[in-house]
Order: structure tokens, then C-alpha cells, then sequence
């Protein structure tokens, strides 16, 4: 019970820390003309997450002799599986994010 609670505050200060985040960077001046910016647009975890799933239920049919005490089409097994991905992405973009956040766009500029 404990480590769901410390689970669930880190969720919840982490979504509080994303969205200041984002709103400090819709509010920010980035001191340049944004005519010319390149953007790069990345999928959502989400959709890795469906794909996922899907080979995961293909490859439980091909693997059911090997599985002992659990059916390969437990719907427990995959939520978590596909929550515990999420996480994880939302992990691994979560420093280089707060990087960005506090470099300065003219300093960045400069030395470029």
C-alpha cells in the first residue's frame, strides 16, 4: 500500500513539473522570428504501446506451452505491461526535457 501511494505522488509531481514546464515554454519569448524554425514531430508512445500489444498477444499463442501459471492473454499482465511502457518513455524524455527547459535560446544561439 505504501509503495502505491510513493508511486502515485511521483506521478502526480511529475505531471505538476510537465505541465509548469510546458507553460513556461508557451509563455517564453524565444527572441527570434519563427518563420524559419525547423520542427520535428515524434509519435506518441501510445501507438508503440497498441503495436506492442499486438505482438505480444501473437507471440502468446506461439509461447502458451511455455507459460506455467499464467494465460498468454492475461489482461493484467498487458496493462501493466503497457503502463510500465508508458512510464518508461515518459522516464526517459522526462531529463533531457528539463535540459531544454533551462537552457537560454540566446546563449544556445551564440554558440552555435
Amino acid at each position: 500500500m505504501l509503495t502505491e501511494v510513493a508511486a502515485l505522488v511521483v506521478l502526480l509531481v511529475s505531471c505538476g513539473l510537465l505541465i509548469r514546464a510546458l507553460s513556461r515554454v508557451q509563455q517564453s519569448d524565444p527572441g527570434f522570428r519563427t518563420d524559419g524554425v525547423l520542427t520535428l514531430r515524434t509519435a506518441l508512445a501510445s501507438t508503440d504501446v497498441v503495436l506492442g500489444a499486438a505482438l505480444a498477444y501473437a507471440a502468446g499463442r506461439g509461447m502458451e506451452a511455455l507459460l506455467a501459471a499464467l494465460s498468454p492473454h492475461d489482461p493484467a499482465s498487458f496493462a501493466f505491461a503497457a503502463t510500465l511502457s508508458v512510464l518508461m518513455a515518459v522516464a526517459g524524455s522526462l531529463t533531457p526535457a528539463l535540459r531544454a527547459i533551462r537552457v537560454d535560446p540566446l546563449v544556445a544561439i551564440r554558440t552555435e
